[in-house]
């Protein structure tokens, strides 16, 4: 009963606030002309317009100067303040409606953009806004009740949710799922709560990422922080929150329920919010495990701790997890070059790391046949990426920029010796030719002038060049106008989201380009 209650309060105050006027914003300003006139000279204003949200809600934006510091505040309708003029920005923010699905359009990893529809919950009208003094953001209803106080830094409005501390929001393909990434400032955790300041993920988040909605999915998040914990939530069900702290989680397909497992010698069991899980570190491996120390980890289970029981499972997650990162920064390479440099990378490294892994969980499994489906489990996901290893260290031979301009060089070099080696045998051909001049011989000299004959037609028609150079040169004008296009994608992204990641990306269009005209250049000139 209690509930039904606040929820009609707030549906009401979301009618108060939502009421359709009739009046275009110019007729409330011709008609409240004088109004406004009166209410700067009643409360010292330095400034007074009115704002109108989309649904015909409107207010007197107001301004007062403090010091050196001019202050918003939010004037009512009827002349009264609802927020005085304490504050450095205000905004206000229409509501949403109804529950559901909304297409919101995000920037791609690989370059343009993608549709990402994701869900949102009933929102009504409200104010979001930052105390002039602290900066402390507040989220306030439209008659003035605090709903929400003393949120720090940026916020980024993604519907009915809101993001605090985000640095970058893009799409990209995982799983053969469309995902939303979303990454932190790196000076601070992120945070992430809904519209009215319910918090979900407190202050401790670096990466959250976003299922799209989907035939036979839902808005599934997971959220990792840098302990090595995860946490999720399913957009759609405010109660199917996981805590961030579990090592491993995942969906059931066809259910808004997920499989978590405490740490890698757990295995997985279905989330119980009754449950009230919480890891502790039992040894210094543990601990090294948490604080993703892994080689740290290795060794201590390979010396001290090497008796433990779970000795074995530690160490070989060890492995694992440095090999999956470096699985990670390849994937992230192959699917957008440009914005993700590959540093380090050795194929033989990592699948050596995956195969040792398995080998050592498959040992322990044939010791211990009471966890025999946690050693599996493991192997499993030693396996799937072993899988996507070996797919994108093809992708990688097959369409990085650096084979590609290996394969332009060494193109070149090929028609370069094919030009040296054309020269020669003209060369050598005009030294017979001299040769059999001196001695009168007739055939020599009309050897000479048929081999002139020809090096001067095709000079008038391609500048000297083979037809394999040439048709090099067309695929490198090719290869430009491509990594063109991806500079005016990356220029537009970076201009509605200025960030480091885009400014590098742009830079690194901006060599590619260069790097291919040098090639035309080198190729012209038979280098």
């Amino acid at each position: 009963m209690q509930a039904k209650l606040i929820f009609l309060i707030l549906l009401f105050w979301g009618m108060w606030c939502s009421s359709i006027y009739a009046q275009s914003l110019s007729s409330l300003k011709r008609e409240n002309k004088q109004t406004m006139k009166e209410l700067k000279v009643k409360y010292g204003l330095s400034s007074i317009k009115i704002e109108m949200g989309d649904n015909g809600f409107w207010y007197y934006l107001v301004s007062q100067k403090k010091g050196n510091q001019k202050c918003y505040g939010v004037i009512s309708k009827n002349g009264n303040f609802i927020f005085e003029c304490e504050y450095e920005d205000i905004i206000y923010i229409n509501g949403i409606y109804k529950d559901g699905y909304v297409n919101y359009t995000f920037n791609s990893m690989s370059g343009g953009t993608d549709e990402f529809k994701l869900y949102n919950h009933m929102m009504l009208d409200h104010f979001i806004l930052e105390k002039a003094d602290t900066h402390e953001k507040l989220i306030c209803t439209c008659d003035g009740k605090i709903l929400k106080s003393g949120i720090q830094g940026q916020i980024t409005y993604l519907g009915s949710w809101l993001l605090i501390n985000t640095k970058e929001i893009y799409t990209r393909q995982l799983d053969g799922v469309l995902k939303l990434i979303i990454v932190n400032n790196e000076s601070k955790n992120m945070r992430f709560m809904t519209w009215n300041g319910i918090e979900i993920f407190n202050d401790e988040m670096f990466l959250m990422i976003i299922a799209n909605k989907a035939s036979g999915n839902f808005n599934n998040v997971f959220a990792f922080n840098n302990q090595n914990r995860m946490g999720a939530i399913y957009l759609e069900d405010l109660n199917s929150i996981v805590p961030i702290e579990y090592s491993e989680i995942r969906t059931i397909s066809g259910k808004r329920e997920f499989e978590v497992k405490l740490h890698p010698a757990d295995k997985f069991h279905v989330y119980n919010k009754t449950m009230n899980e919480k890891f502790i570190p039992k040894n210094p491996g543990e601990q090294f495990y948490v604080e993703r120390k892994y080689e740290d980890c290795i060794k201590y289970y390979a010396t001290e701790g090497v008796a433990d029981a779970d000795s074995k499972l530690y160490s070989a997650s060890a492995l694992k997890t440095i090999a999956i990162l470096k699985v990670i920064q390849l994937q992230n390479h192959v699917q957008a070059p440009s914005a993700n440099q590959l540093k380090d990378y050795n194929y033989n490294e990592i699948k050596s790391l995956l195969n040792d892994a398995k080998t050592i969980l498959e040992s322990a499994m044939s010791q211990d046949t009471l966890r025999t489906k946690v050693y599996q489990e493991n192997i499993n996901n030693c396996d799937v990426y072993l899988d996507l290893l070996e797919t994108y260290h093809a992708q990688l031979k097959e369409n990085s920029f650096g084979n590609q301009l290996l394969k332009s060089i060494f193109a070149g070099i090929s028609e370069g010796l094919k030009q040296a080696a054309v020269k020669s045998i003209n060369a050598s051909s005009l030294n017979i030719g001299k040769n059999s001049h001196s001695t009168a011989n007739d055939d020599g000299r009309h050897n000479s002038s048929t081999s002139n004959s020809t090096g001067s037609s095709n000079s008038s028609n391609s500048g000297g060049l083979s037809d394999g150079v040439q048709n090099r040169i067309r695929q490198v004008e090719k290869n430009i106008a491509n990594e063109t296009e991806y500079l005016q994608h990356a220029q537009k992204r970076y201009n509605s989201n200025p960030t480091s990641a885009g400014k590098r990306e742009i830079e690194a269009h901006k060599r590619a380009i260069e790097g291919y005209r040098k090639q035309i250049e080198d190729l012209k000139s038979g280098r």
